[in-house]
């Protein structure tokens, strides 16, 4: 299952999007309030009823109210397509609008391809693999990190759809499935005398290994009760990790689990379908690992597709455009830019031409680098403004750097044409 198609209407800070989707990276870019995360949202809607038409064949997933339609407009519309064909539809008009309807919600295309779904599973359920939807919000701190199990976890496959569709809060719920599926691990060795490794637990394990190299063998202790793992030859509690180490294996530990459950009878789950969106996807990363997350990603899931935000250049300068991977900058709710080749691209060169930077700079130092330029083009490189300014820089910049310089050679420059 992957999304070839989203258009959307007046959803919040979105006016008019029409996105053809990349296979399997997506990518989205723009300042605070562009839209990227106005996106995720409208996907998280729609898949909503996804969940809630899987659970029951009239379910009802969340509803769009008068709060989601663009200030100033009567209505709002978002609607996907999916690669096989399915396509389905969710519409509001404004409560205090009592015209006829321009539209209507339409979900009997989803309602058709959630029964099929079922069905198949009911049919032949050892050999059901189930497609994933899943979301990661920017609150996704790991904050709890339980060693006691305080519910029991069911293994049925389906299960994956009655799990929370956003982990924007924490990964407890995966915490306590990972030391129930241990201890089913060690219970079947104290039986056997031989250490058969957990099929779903190893999913984890190889997906931690291969995003993070170095990183493994992770566990849970009984005596004493603790979450550990090792970094290269040292054991450490969970705890003791930082905040971006914590994120991005829990992140990926999580992706791994539910991909295991849905597909339990594979050789590989981590070659599972499914739909996973990442908002801000370079959180609490230092720039090296933001520089080898979409590799990664696009590895170690190579059945997923991507939707990520992000306000990295290092995410950005991996996004391969010409392999069917998109990359989008947006602001005020359109597409600015589209069809760009970030792929290896200096990370000056994103900032200007991607994030729409002004400069590199920071912005006082820009301005009194601008108003020493502006003062040479009129040829007023002797006058008390401008030895102010030179001086200025002269405290705060290094005097090898190359706009400094350059400055220099063309006061100098000036001066000799002057003579």
């Amino acid at each position: 299952m992957r999304i070839s198609h989203i258009k959307i209407e007046n959803f919040r800070a979105i006016q008019n999007l029409d996105f053809e989707c990349g296979e399997r990276i997506n990518v989205f870019v723009g300042v605070n309030g562009a839209g990227k995360s106005t996106f995720l949202s409208a996907l998280n809607y729609l898949f909503s009823w996804f969940f809630a038409r899987i659970k029951n064949a009239k379910g009802r997933g969340a509803f769009l109210t008068d709060k989601d339609i663009t200030i100033g407009k009567k209505y709002c519309s978002i609607e996907l397509t999916l690669d096989d064909g399915t396509s389905w539809k969710l519409y509001k008009q404004k409560s205090t609008d009592r015209s006829k309807p321009l539209e209507k919600t339409e979900l009997e295309k989803l309602t058709s391809l959630v029964n099929q779904i079922v069905n198949d599973y009911e049919t032949d359920p050892e050999h059901c693999a189930l497609p994933l939807f899943v979301s990661y919000g920017v609150n996704r701190s790991v904050t709890d990190v339980p060693v006691r199990l305080k519910k029991k976890h069911a293994f049925d496959p389906m299960q994956v759809y009655n799990m929370p569709v956003s982990n924007s809060l924490n990964f407890r719920d995966f915490f306590e499935w990972y030391r129930e599926r241990e201890d089913i691990e060690n219970e079947q060795y104290r039986r056997s005398g031989s250490l058969v490794e957990d099929s779903q637990i190893k999913a984890v394990r190889e997906a931690i290994s291969q995003i993070m190299p170095g990183y493994g063998n992770f566990r849970v202790l009984r005596n004493p009760r603790a979450v550990v793992m090792d970094k290269g030859d040292t054991t450490f509690y969970f705890e003791q990790l930082s905040e971006g180490e914590k994120c991005y294996i829990t992140l990926v530990s999580d992706i791994a689990r539910r991909l295991a459950i849905a597909n339990p009878n594979t050789e590989n789950p981590l070659d599972g379908k499914g739909i996973v969106l990442i908002d801000e996807v370079d959180l609490h990363l230092h720039p090296t690992w933001q520089s080898e997350v979409v590799a990664r990603l696009r590895k170690t899931f190579s059945s997923c597709q991507f939707f990520l935000t992000t306000h990295s250049p290092h995410i950005v300068s991996n996004i391969k455009t010409y392999d069917n991977e998109k990359f989008v900058t947006m602001a005020q709710g359109e597409v600015l830019q589209s069809g760009l080749k970030p792929f290896g691209q200096p990370i000056d060169l994103i900032l200007l031409n991607s994030f729409q930077m002004k400069g590199l700079r920071n912005q006082e130092m820009q301005e009194y680098i601008e108003k020493l330029w502006s003062s040479l083009e009129k040829k007023e490189y002797e006058t008390d403004e401008f030895n102010r300014n030179f001086e200025w820089l002269k405290r705060h910049l290094d005097p090898s750097d190359e706009e400094f310089v350059r400055i220099m050679l063309e006061k100098a420059k000036l001066k000799k044409e002057a003579r």
